[in-house]
């Protein structure tokens, strides 16, 4: 198991810990799913519970795990099996159909997840056993790449701010007002039409379609339609921030690079907010997995608050 320590982390007994029971926890649940897929067809099969069973098991891949964020593009492929698999998961009677092939991608998917489980586990009882012996012990590099916690990206985007407003500056305070600060633009909840028959999760999805198709149309307005007056992320910026965040972002013609992935999105409500969970943000070849948190305004659903998951 070779390392460099140039880039690798060191790592103490109780983070191996951790990682070492989130790892069992989801290879628990990576065969719980092979009996599922195995058992659906089978005489006497409670079909409409293993279903129900699948979508709790997809829930907690899809939150339960910090590890399989912080070990997105490591883990030895475990984080991206998971994602491929599941974004096909539509039910388990798909699943199943697919079960009989041995070579079907849904086959293929599982065994690559396995396999990936099984090396990081062999990887972290070699890790014990250094730190066992007292001597200092690193993660791989290809168990931990990008593993830095990732905030609600504003932060680092308001990072391009500064260089961007000094060219601005030069064609006016307008331009700078209009586009940055969002003066005259629509507010909150403008265009978004909702009506009584619609759940909460149709009026969420309905959000989550119109920040997608904002990004597409390279629209920083339309996506703020979508944000509440009131809103907050987890480091405190709020609804102007967020705004000159993304328009710094749109200067820099990457706004429109960027995909919204609710496939997995499950939803929680809790102390006055319905929190959708993961919604996974595509840009620049890196993945971002968030919370958002809605709140009812005038019939409507916005987003009041986005925080890392």
């Amino acid at each position: 198991m070779s390392t460099s320590k140039k880039s690798s982390q060191g790592v103490s007994p109780e983070a191996l810990d951790y990682y070492q029971k989130q790892c069992e926890a989801i290879a628990h649940d990576w065969a719980r799913l092979r009996n599922m897929i195995d058992g659906f067809s089978q005489p006497g099969a409670d079909k409409e519970k293993l279903e129900w069973e699948l979508i709790a098991l997809k829930s907690r891949l899809a939150c339960d795990y910090p590890v399989l964020t912080e070990w997105r593009k490591g883990g030895y492929g475990l984080s991206a099996g998971v994602n491929k698999m599941l974004t096909g998961a539509t039910n388990l009677a798909t699943l199943a159909d697919s079960g009989g092939n041995p070579e079907s991608r849904v086959n293929r998917n599982w065994r690559d997840v396995q396999t990936a489980l099984v090396r990081v586990q062999e990887t972290l009882q070699k890790v014990k056993q250094t730190l066992s012996a007292g001597k200092p012990a690193f993660l791989p590099d290809k168990l931990i790449e990008q593993t830095t916690h990732r905030p609600f990206p504003i932060k680092k985007i308001l990072k391009i701010v500064a260089a961007t407003c000094g060219i601005l500056l030069l064609a006016g305070t307008f331009y700078i007002m209009r586009n940055f600060l969002g003066f005259w633009a629509p507010g909150a909840g403008d265009g978004i039409v909702v009506d009584e028959s619609m759940s909460d999760e149709d009026k969420i999805r309905s959000v989550l379609v119109i920040m997608n198709e904002a990004f597409k149309q390279d629209d920083v307005d339309m996506f703020m339609t979508v944000i509440a007056k009131d809103f907050e992320d987890d480091e405190g910026n709020g609804r102007r921030a967020l705004r000159v965040g993304l328009q710094a972002y749109h200067e820099k013609g990457l706004f429109k690079s960027v995909t919204v992935d609710w496939s997995r999105m499950s939803l929680l409500d809790k102390d006055g907010f319905i929190y959708a969970r993961p919604i996974i943000i595509h840009a620049e070849g890196d993945e971002l997995s968030i919370y958002l948190g809605f709140k009812p305004y005038r019939g409507k659903l916005l987003i009041a608050s986005a925080s890392a998951t």
